[in-house]
């Protein structure tokens, strides 16, 4: 067995980090928002799903058996191969836990239920898989903006209410991260680990900033001034001191990117929002934190909003 730490990526051989994000992500979701999604889909068969950024599947084994069309037809696109390669694996290792679903080829089963899917590879800010030449009654996505650009986003928007006019489908977003990243008990160097954090998400990369933490605001703001109707509500990750695996996996992710935040000189400006926080501060930090966890002393709070965007009500007929 390798003594180097485990990544804080996705590991398609035991699926840890995606189980524990699937449950994080079930119990936040805005129930209303929700709402409004099942009466969307309500009358229609077969509702038609795209889902962006689709990674290994989950938003589908979350959302498909408490839509309540009988028949549904998803398309998930993925510009990582390697992910959507794994889709099917994951949907054998994942749906009967997570979802109690069947799998068939290239289709999930549920009592009376039948959710058909077919997997692209590409971008789908590029057009690719035709995703904006094809109808839609949904379009989904599950933690995918943050890691845009507004450029990005704007973009996006941009093509969607070029090319969506006609069927109108509503867009369901969820899991959007927002500021909130709260550690209980507090202690020392909280907010500079924390400006560090999303500072890293931000951070200049080959597509522009990153969202980071403002993607929710953002993508609101954005989607208001192309006319389109939106509605937020927080979906807040709660992560319990009877959740280690997650708190730890957590903390993973911090420690991969403030370690690399403090390493880079290029990143120097970015660092300046958290002061001056040393190597051995945050080293100091790290394993205080672990140790709280380990004993069941800590919890995690991290903010999302959930995003239910519509299009405004045609205009009515002229009066004569």
């Amino acid at each position: 067995m390798s003594s180097e730490p485990a990544s804080p990526s996705f590991v398609p051989a035991e699926y840890e980090w995606l189980l524990l994000r699937f449950e994080a992500d079930r119990q936040s979701r805005a129930p209303g928002l929700l709402a409004m999604a099942q009466e969307h889909t309500a009358r229609r068969a077969p509702v038609r799903i795209l889902d962006l950024g689709a990674g290994s599947g989950s938003n589908l084994l979350y959302l498909a058996p408490r839509l309540p069309a009988s028949t549904q037809e998803w398309t998930l696109i993925d510009r990582d191969a390697a992910l959507v390669r794994r889709v099917e694996t994951s949907f054998a290792a994942m749906a009967p836990v997570v979802s109690g679903m069947e799998l068939g080829a290239g289709e999930l089963r549920e009592r009376d239920r039948a959710v058909r899917y077919r997997l692209e590879i590409g971008d789908f800010l590029r057009g690719d898989g035709g995703v904006f030449e094809q109808a839609w009654d949904l379009v989904v996505a599950n933690a995918v903006f943050d890691l845009l650009s507004a450029e990005q986003v704007a973009r996006f928007f941009d093509l969607a209410v070029e090319s969506w006019q006609r069927d109108r489908p509503a867009m369901y977003f969820t899991i959007n991260l927002d500021h909130e990243f709260a550690i209980e008990p507090g202690a020392a160097h909280d907010d500079a680990v924390r400006a560090l954090f999303h500072g890293h998400m931000q951070r200049q990369q080959g597509f522009g900033r990153g969202l980071g933490p403002d993607s929710a605001q953002a993508m609101a703001r954005i989607a208001g001034q192309r006319g389109l109707r939106v509605h937020g509500a927080p979906s807040p990750w709660r992560i319990g001191a009877d959740q280690p695996a997650m708190l730890h996996a957590n903390l993973d992710f911090v420690d991969h990117a403030v370690h690399e935040m403090l390493a880079q000189p290029d990143l120097a400006q970015d660092r300046a929002r958290a002061g001056s926080l040393s190597v051995e501060e945050l080293d100091g930090w790290l394993g205080e934190r672990r140790a709280q966890i380990d004993r069941g002393e800590l919890t995690l709070s991290v903010g999302h909003q959930d995003l239910w965007i519509t299009w405004p009500e045609p205009p009515g007929p002229a009066a004569s």
